[in-house]
């Protein structure tokens, strides 16, 4: 996910800071009761790859779901706007799927690996709070059919991840 704030030392520092109760601490889990009370979904986040720029990546056969990590939401604030791609286009690994806006900037979002759209969170668009309450579970974005497994193995796994974070805050 990169930035095109009109401030590029925003863009710069959107997603360069780590709080506290970041995402991959508490046993590498991410569930807890969010602000409604309701219970986020449990995903093990150890067992994600994660992209430089954000993005996670869970794979199950040759279907990888995407979504972006809590940690960019909480850099974020404030989301206005996601914009999502239409089933069926295929993307490189490295290629812009999508946008996600936020009261303060705009961001690209990059597709950890190659494949074709084949399912898209059709229920984002109007509840956002999804990416805030739940990045791991109902915020997910897009879910492709791989046209490259192997890409994956470039990617972070959740300790090099949190290492990237925390050298950039």
């Amino acid at each position: 996910m990169t930035s095109r704030a009109p401030n590029q030392a925003l863009a710069n520092n959107l997603l360069a800071t780590r709080s506290d109760d970041g995402y991959l601490e508490k046993n590498n889990i991410a569930s807890s009761a969010n602000s409604t009370g309701s219970e986020k979904t449990i995903m093990d986040t150890k067992s994600l790859k994660y992209a430089k720029t954000h993005e996670w990546l869970n794979i199950a056969g040759d279907v990888g779901t995407i979504g972006i990590t809590d940690f960019a939401v909480k850099e974020l604030t404030d989301l206005v706007y996601v914009g999502l791609p239409n089933i069926g286009k295929v993307f490189a690994k490295g290629e812009v799927f999508g946008e996600i806006e936020s009261v303060k900037a705009v961001s690209d979002l990059y597709a950890p690996v190659s494949g074709e759209v084949i399912e898209v969170n059709s229920n984002l668009p109007n509840d956002l709070d999804a990416l805030s309450q739940d990045a791991f579970g109902r915020g997910w974005l897009v879910k492709l059919r791989l046209s490259n497994p192997a890409e994956a193995s470039s990617l972070l796994d959740a300790s090099a991840y949190q290492q990237e974070c925390a050298a950039h805050s």
